[in-house]
């Protein structure tokens, strides 16, 4: 029924040549797109990265957006720049940022100036302070949200004018004798 190689009857030239249509295909595979990861968006070109297969612990201060892949315990401060927590990160710690975005798990509480958004799979456990916050169907999370309205960015506002300074208000004093003589301490009224 089945035979070897060395057994086939079929050796011939034009069998040998004959080219299946699949033979490009095997021999030059097309490359397979990456699946896309969450990750902060971009406000500026830099964006720091704790991969799946890294442990940071301590205090993360930057300047720069975060995409967290891999486990933080301690603090993360970016203060004016998003923070994202993938899939499969882990983060123990307190996070300042202006956006975060949870995807992964949170034991700790998140601080964001415009919003917080925890996505499906995210999970949070601890509070969260914001102008804005939005929970995905499917989320977990135990804590309390305060709700903040948005300050407005101090070196955009403008200055107020300086207004006059009040003009004080004069004293009642007390008015001298008419025919009174000038202490001896020399402060004597002017007379009319």
């Amino acid at each position: 029924m089945w035979k070897k190689d060395s057994e086939r009857s079929d050796k011939t030239p034009e069998s040998r040549s004959a080219a299946s249509p699949l033979d490009s295909i095997r021999k030059d595979p097309a490359p397979v797109a990456p699946r896309p990861t969450q990750s902060p968006p971009k406000t500026n070109a830099n964006v720091g990265i704790v991969s799946s297969n890294v442990i940071v612990k301590g205090e993360i201060l930057g300047s720069a957006d975060l995409s967290v892949s891999g486990t933080v315990k301690g603090s993360i401060n970016t203060p004016n720049n998003a923070v994202a927590i993938n899939e499969g990160g882990k983060v123990e710690a307190t996070i300042r940022a202006t956006k975060v975005t949870i995807n992964g798990y949170v034991k700790g509480n998140v601080f964001a100036s415009e919003s917080v958004h925890i996505q499906g799979k995210g999970e949070v456990f601890g509070d969260i302070k914001a102008v804005n916050v939005v929970l995905d169907t499917g989320c977990n999370f135990n804590g309390s949200i305060e709700m903040v309205k948005k300050e407005p960015a101090p070196a955009t506002q403008p200055k107020p004018a300086a207004s006059p300074a009040p003009k004080p208000t004069p004293k009642p004093t007390k008015q001298p004798d008419a025919g009174a003589k000038p202490s001896a301490t020399g402060s004597a009224q002017a007379q009319k």
